[in-house]
């Protein structure tokens, strides 16, 4: 797991609906507000999403970092032969001209999943607010 730092999402005593943490299956709910969605390649696509509304999936702290440009932010996503997500990128630009990427790779469909705890003195409480699902 290496040794980079761990979140609690949804600190002790946050009331059960702050709890929900980050979810992949649920960031790709993003996906349903896209504009201008283009194909580009073989099962791959780009466009923008308005993620003005999306403080549910990626927490309250996301429309203070993007500000305006959380209504256009580009994205590009791949799907399998089945249709299912598999690539999802999303351009988070926090200031005019920096951009920070959140890259989800799904795969695997339907097998059990296993992790283990990482060690108790790299997991840390309250995560920055720029942190999606935070």
């Amino acid at each position: 797991m290496g040794r980079r730092t761990w979140w609690h999402i949804g600190a002790a005593g946050d009331p059960p609906a702050a709890k929900r943490g980050l979810d992949n299956t649920r960031l790709a709910e993003t996906l349903r507000a896209p504009a201008g969605v283009r194909r580009t390649g073989d099962r791959e696509y780009a466009g923008t999403l308005d993620l003005r509304g999306s403080a549910p999936v990626l927490g309250e702290g996301v429309g203070g970092v993007l500000g305006d440009r959380a209504a256009a932010v580009p994205f590009t996503a791949a799907v399998d032969e089945q249709g299912r997500l598999v690539h999802y990128l999303i351009q988070l630009a926090s200031e005019q001209g920096k951009v920070a990427q959140l890259v989800l790779t799904y795969a695997d469909f339907g097998l059990s999943v296993s992790a283990e705890k990482p060690a108790a003195e790299l997991i840390r409480e309250n995560p920055p607010s720029n942190i999606p699902g935070a």
